[in-house]
């Protein structure tokens, strides 16, 4: 019934051990990441995550493990190299199956926190409306616009 939804899901639907190989996974996270389902099914997580990030992964499977769910941001590396922030939301299935199986729901906001980020560089709102189109934002002339990047900075170094 929900083969449609998940199969044509941009977002990273999936299914991991608790020692972190990929059991399932659907198929535009994959192209995004520039490997094929099958590929990916006989990878582990691990190997996915930027080198930098990769000692954390043991303490994501203790905390599934010890709290059931977990949620944060992955830093994942492509097939070719570059860097993709995923913002996940995981949670530990055990009743029913043989064996735990962690579900995992994952959106990648790599392009969402660019776009922040140059935001951020031209947050000022014009003094005036003669200075441009939208003049002093609640009536404070100079007022700047909210900062939605500064939960995602712990993330990223200067030369992310």
């Amino acid at each position: 019934r929900y083969r449609d939804l998940v199969e044509n899901s941009k977002d990273l639907i999936c299914t991991h051990d608790l020692e972190g190989r990929l059991m399932t996974v659907n198929a535009e996270p994959a192209k995004i990441l520039g490997y094929s389902r099958e590929e990916l099914t006989s990878m582990n997580m691990r190997d996915l995550l930027s080198p930098d990030v990769r000692p954390e992964f043991d303490r994501y499977l203790d905390r599934i493990r010890r709290n059931g769910e977990d949620q944060g941001y992955l830093r994942v590396r492509t097939r070719d190299g570059k860097n993709r922030i995923w913002e996940y939301q995981n949670t530990l299935r055990t009743e029913g199956v043989a064996q735990p199986v962690v579900r995992g729901l994952a959106r990648d906001i790599t392009d969402r926190l660019q776009a922040e980020k140059e935001l951020k560089k031209t947050q000022t709102v014009p003094a005036s409306p003669k200075d441009g189109c939208c003049g002093a934002a609640g009536g404070r002339r100079g007022a700047r616009f909210q900062q939605p990047v500064d939960r995602h900075q712990r993330l990223h170094r200067p030369d992310d």
